[in-house]
Parts: structure tokens; C-alpha cells; sequence
């Protein structure tokens, strides 16, 4: 599924940590899941700001764990309009 935001998001975001447990796995290509996730931490730097997103994936039938992760998406400041005062390499 594919979410659409209410606004152009302006910005350059790149990878700051994923961490995956397989609980119950491994996961299958030909078995129907279940996903819930939720934001939980947010935070800045001098440079950048982040966010920390914890998802877990589950059977469908069964509705057993099978995997989790924990990520990190951090947003350079420098790349967003937001913060013009920051140089932008230029």
C-alpha cells in the first residue's frame, strides 16, 4: 500500500539504522501477513532530524508474530527549505 501525503515532502532523507527480528519466521512469499506500525521517537540534531518507526508483520491466519523492526529515517536539514540559515553546500 502506497500512502499519499497532503504536501510535496521537500527534503533529503537517507538511513540511519534497521534492526530485524525474525520471531516466528522466516517470512514466505505465498503467505498473507498483517502489518501494524507506529512512530515511536522523534528527535534533532544540528544537522538533521529523525524518527524511529517500529512495525511488526504477522500471519494472517494465525495471527502470530513472525517479524519485527525497529528503523531510523533521518532528514538533513541542509536539503530542506525549512532551514535556509543552514549552507547547503553550494
Amino acid at each position: 500500500m502506497q500512502v499519499r501525503l497532503p504536501f510535496e515532502a521537500k527534503g533529503v532523507g537517507f538511513y540511519g539504522a534497521s534492526e530485524l527480528r525474525f520471531l516466528n519466521g522466516p517470512v514466505k512469499a505465498d503467505v498473507s501477513y498483517q502489518t501494524k506500525g507506529k512512530i515511536i521517537a522523534v528527535g534533532v540534531t544540528s544537522k538533521t532530524e529523525y524518527y524511529w518507526f517500529e512495525s511488526e508483520l504477522y500471519e494472517k491466519a494465525s495471527k502470530k508474530l513472525v517479524a519485527a523492526m525497529r528503523h531510523m529515517t533521518r532528514y538533513m536539514k541542509a536539503g530542506s527549505p525549512l532551514y535556509p540559515e543552514i549552507p547547503t553546500g553550494q
